[in-house]
């Protein structure tokens, strides 16, 4: 009577069957290509490694602000008359 309860995905067709479909082969890398990794890029300079130590510690920074302005305006809340 319900040929298709229990079974998952597609439509079913009259005998019950349910539609495959295959996903295309992807090559899987060989050591070849694994070997290759990581030698298209260069060392960072010294300049590039403060830039990034600068946007880490800006960014860190930001964070602080953003705590600091949501505690003041908690307690600065909580010190009104008549809020508690």
């Amino acid at each position: 009577m319900y040929p298709n309860i229990g079974r998952v995905g597609g439509r079913c067709n009259k005998t019950g069957d349910t539609p495959r479909r295959r996903r295309p082969e992807k090559p899987f890398p060989t050591n070849r290509r694994l070997g290759e990794l990581g030698k298209t890029y260069r060392p960072l300079t010294e300049v590039e490694m403060e830039l990034a130590r600068a946007k880490k510690e800006l960014a860190e920074v930001k964070m602080e602000r953003d705590i600091l302005k949501k505690a003041a305006a908690y307690f600065a809340k909580e010190s009104l008359p008549g809020t508690r």
